[in-house]
């Protein structure tokens, strides 16, 4: 698998100059690349992620672009974001299906493992998520007949114990601005997913509990997913 983005990080309460207990501006532009081989019972992969954080990153001029363009107010404080920087993390993680036969269909539950090294983020973690559901597609393998309708609602959660993150400890060869991160983390999810032939609308709800001293207890957000198979 081959993927290019861009990420932007803000405080939560915006200013001309950095707030006691804040997180810094930072942007993130990055490639990654990651391997995958299983079976029907699991499956591991491999990655590598690497890119500029910075005024390299673009992320300044996309967010005021994107204010600009909706009358939005402009951000005031990316004059201090994380300076310029290469960064990477090497992630690996092993992940398996735990379905009884004569409920496969319906019901399974994909349990995770997890660790990443690197200056980006140093980490490891344990995730599980349950689905239910009417004719319940494999999680990673794509098989059977794409003329049936698939619905199903699906629960998970993370636990996960962070030794270093770059976008809250600051800049990893020159001082700049930092909080003070939380070793341990933790998330859940909710959501429900529709597949119609070719067609998968996949709406996913996340909300992480607190990732720095200061910051707010937990931050709720959503993602759409929409995907059309082309075999």
């Amino acid at each position: 698998m081959l993927k290019v983005g861009q990420q932007m990080y803000t405080p939560t309460i915006d200013a001309p100059r950095p707030l006691p207990g804040q997180r810094p501006y930072a942007g993130w532009l990055y490639g990654r690349v990651v391997v995958r081989a299983g079976n029907n019972r699991s499956t591991r992969s491999v990655g590598i992620t690497a890119g500029v954080t910075g005024p390299a990153s673009l992320a300044e001029p996309v967010q005021e672009a994107f204010h600009k363009q909706f009358g939005f107010r402009r951000p005031l404080g990316w004059m201090y974001q994380l300076k310029t920087e290469p960064a990477f993390a090497i992630t690996a993680d092993q992940s398996w299906r735990i379905a009884p036969k004569p409920l496969a269909r319906f019901v399974d539950v994909v349990p995770v493992g997890a660790v990443s090294l690197g200056t980006l983020r140093t980490s490891a973690s344990a995730a599980a998520r349950l689905r239910l559901g009417t004719n319940l597609e494999h999680p990673w393998i794509a098989r059977g007949s794409r003329d049936r309708v698939a619905l199903q609602i699906f629960l998970g959660g993370k636990m996960e114990a962070v030794a270093h993150d770059l976008f809250l400890d600051g800049n990893t060869f020159e001082n700049s601005v930092h909080v003070d991160s939380k070793w341990n983390q933790s998330a859940w999810e909710r959501g429900t997913r529709i597949g119609v032939r070719r067609l998968t609308i996949e709406y996913r709800v996340v909300t992480q509990s607190r990732e720095y001293s200061a910051g707010p207890v937990s931050h709720t957000y959503s993602s759409l997913g929409i995907s059309w198979a082309l075999n």
